[in-house]
């Protein structure tokens, strides 16, 4: 496994996406059906796995570290990708059948 994984809970990741989309706890946790706690605690041991602070609070919105702003973009992606591969395809249906009269 890549090392850098091995430390981090994946399950994180879309914590991290939320927050840095919504610059809001409170908005990423409604995003999220998490509680303000819940993704405040997921917060911190994100920040304490990627040793970075990844966010500060300026009055009422939250602002990306430098490192939160260089990652981010690739952990939107990769979120991206894996929400589309892993989705399950549609069932197949056929269209109606036709009937050709001669």
């Amino acid at each position: 496994m890549h090392p850098a994984l091995r430390r981090l809970d994946l399950n994180l990741l879309p914590v991290f996406d939320a927050v840095y989309r919504h610059s809001s706890v409170s908005l990423a946790a409604d995003e999220l059906a998490m509680s303000t706690s819940a993704l405040s605690h997921a917060l911190s041991r994100l920040r304490e796995s990627l040793n970075d602070p990844l966010f500060y609070r300026e009055g009422h919105r939250m602002c990306p570290t430098v490192y939160a702003t260089q990652v981010a973009p690739s952990v939107a992606s990769a979120l991206a990708f894996l929400d589309r591969e892993l989705t399950p395809p549609q069932a197949f249906q056929p269209p109606p059948a036709r009937i050709v009269s001669r």
